[in-house]
């Protein structure tokens, strides 16, 4: 296989080409559940055997199903080799395991420039070195490695040098890659920060607390996403990107692969996962191409299976909401290399940027604010810069249905009707198509020349149609002085509050035109909604700094352009 490092390569079916991974002790699967057995599980310690045999079963079992996605071929600078207890550059040669886990506010060691040769120096991470201090989930981390027969670990704060910017950006921009490529990822999901550690690992942790007599009841009721780890935003693309997975939650240990999950109290019997993350855009994407060939947009059509992973991460938590883009980049750097080669632009691809910039807020979302007063905000248009949920299919063109593994139409076309430039963040410089990051960082602003024209929003409740979905705040859109409905708006911050048939003028600015319905997406039974000829468009408001976005809006094309009051200039939206 071309892309992917050494060690994944499948020659004598990974049998000793992975020192110390594949145990030949035929003892550690000798038992194999049936659906109805359980194994007897320690309520103080794990079993590290069973972990090793969860890999093996992996390797031997599931081949090339479970192996990286080929084109994330980016790497690591640094591991830790757990033996020496030291940083060593990554090689080819190197199988890693990388560690997934929640910081928090806790005292601990990061590599800068300073130490970064001291940190080489054999025994530097050493539990006898008082220098440094190792928090517990990473010193844990690196014992387990060892009990697995493995000898390097990745781990962010010790592997990436904290203060060189460049060198920094560069590999968080290549942490789906990464993760990626691991042979297995640990992923700490206990705790709340960095000293809680890994409990039960015999001779290594403190012992856990299960049940005396767990069993398989108690097992099924655990509920992963309650943890910490599961909320905050950091995680996600390393849950997302990592081919295989050994999580310890609520002191029990859980494997899941692109093949299998299997509990501690399961053994190694199959229980299948269905697909998710990446592959969904292999199969969105190839679909597309044999459907819609011609489109303006093919992009488009997976765009909301890109906009579902979005909703996912966009309500987790960060400590630092300037980190929304960067802790995103694994996996936009992912999809770059899979499905949009155009790249991205604050989190929105360059491939169907007019189409992208029509996300639609699925519940009331909270600006995102840099923490010093003075920091730079982020766009208002793009979901980088709000917090919450968002729809992943609203007002796309087309739609993959997983159930019947089609595209399946909602529009009939999507055109743009305005040319996007950004500025730089020096100011004043407009550039076209992507952005050169290293370069030539863009700032926020976005410009452009359009028409823009001013409407009224009125709420009015509608009895007659009880399918639309309740938790979309959405107002129809009427003519100045005309009650007739032509357009309707979703607000992405619904701030202002009025009752039934109460009104207020919006301004809004045409992006595209489309002909479809007035209400895809915000409805539960699309059958009923006419088809006809729209203009998208984008609500603007002023937040003080210059234009913003507050929402979005589908407009009669007839309707518009009957307005008086239509102008076309340039607009800079911040």
């Amino acid at each position: 296989m071309t892309g992917l490092p050494s060690y994944w390569d499948d020659s004598a079916s990974f049998k000793g080409s992975i020192d110390g991974l594949v145990t030949e002790d035929p003892g550690i699967l000798s038992f194999q559940p049936s659906v109805d057995d359980t194994l007897p599980v320690d309520p103080k310690w794990t079993d590290v055997a069973l972990m090793r045999a969860w890999i093996q079963t992996c390797i031997a079992e599931h081949g090339s199903a479970c192996w990286p996605e080929e084109s994330l071929d980016g790497s690591p600078l640094w591991l830790i080799d757990v033996d020496r207890e030291c940083l060593v550059p990554y090689s080819q040669a190197h199988a890693y395991v990388a560690l997934s886990y929640v910081w928090g506010q806790v005292e601990s060691a990061e590599t800068r420039r300073e130490n970064l040769y001291a940190f080489q120096q054999p025994g530097a991470f050493s539990p006898d070195n008082s220098d440094i201090v190792i928090p517990k989930t990473i010193r844990h981390a690196m014992g387990l490695v060892h009990l697995l027969g493995q000898r390097y670990l990745w781990v962010d704060r010790l592997c990436i040098c904290q203060d060189d910017e460049e060198v920094k950006a560069e590999q968080i921009g290549l942490m789906g890659d990464i993760y990626n490529n691991a042979i297995l990822a640990i992923i700490a999901a206990n705790g709340w920060d960095a000293n809680h550690g890994l409990r039960g690992i015999e001779g290594l942790t403190p012992p856990r607390n299960l049940p005396q007599h767990a069993d398989k009841e108690d097992f099924e009721m655990i509920e992963p996403s309650t943890s910490i780890w599961y909320s905050r935003g950091w995680t996600f693309q390393e849950l997302l990107l990592s081919s295989r997975k050994l999580m310890f939650h609520y002191n029990v240990a859980i494997w899941e692969c692109k093949s299998a999950q299997w509990h501690e109290i399961h053994g190694t019997h199959p229980r299948p996962v269905e697909k998710a993350g990446l592959e969904r855009f292999r199969v969105a994407d190839a679909t597309l191409k044999n459907v819609i060939d011609g489109i303006q947009l093919p992009a488009a059509g997976i765009l909301g299976v890109f906009f579902n992973l979005v909703n996912s991460y966009n309500h987790r938590q960060l400590t630092y909401s300037e980190d929304a883009l960067r802790a995103f980049s694994g996996i936009s750097g992912a999809i770059t290399k899979i499905a949009y080669p155009a790249g991205f632009l604050w989190g929105l691809p360059l491939g169907c940027f007019s189409q992208a910039l029509l996300w639609m807020a699925e519940e009331p979302l909270q600006r995102r604010k840099p923490r010093a007063p003075a920091g730079e905000a982020m766009p208002s248009w793009s979901w980088v810069g709000w917090q919450g949920r968002i729809k992943e299919d609203a007002w796309a063109p087309h739609f993959f249905d997983e159930l019947s593994s089609a595209v399946q139409d909602i529009q009939f076309y999507h055109e743009p009707e305005c040319e996007w430039t950004w500025m730089d963040e020096k100011g004043g410089i407009r550039t076209a198509g992507a952005p050169d990051i290293e370069e030539n960082r863009p700032s926020r602003w976005l410009c452009t020349t359009a028409q823009t024209g001013t409407m009224t929003a009125i709420r009015k409740e509608r009895q007659d149609l009880p399918w639309l979905m309740p938790r979309m705040l959405f107002r129809y859109l009427s003519r100045p002085k005309d009650s007739d409905r032509v357009g309707v708006l979703v607000p992405d911050c619904p701030s202002e509050t009025f009752g039934h048939g109460q009104s207020f003028d919006v301004k809004l600015m045409v992006i595209s035109r489309t002909r479809g319905r007035l209400v895809a997406g915000l409805v539960t039974d699309e059958s009923s909604a006419p088809v006809h000829n729209y203009y998208d468009a984008l609500w603007l408001g002023d937040d003080g700094n210059g234009l913003c976005r507050k929402g979005i809006a589908r407009i009669s094309i007839d309707a518009w352009d009957g307005l008086p009051n239509i102008a076309v200039e340039e607009v800079v939206l911040g």
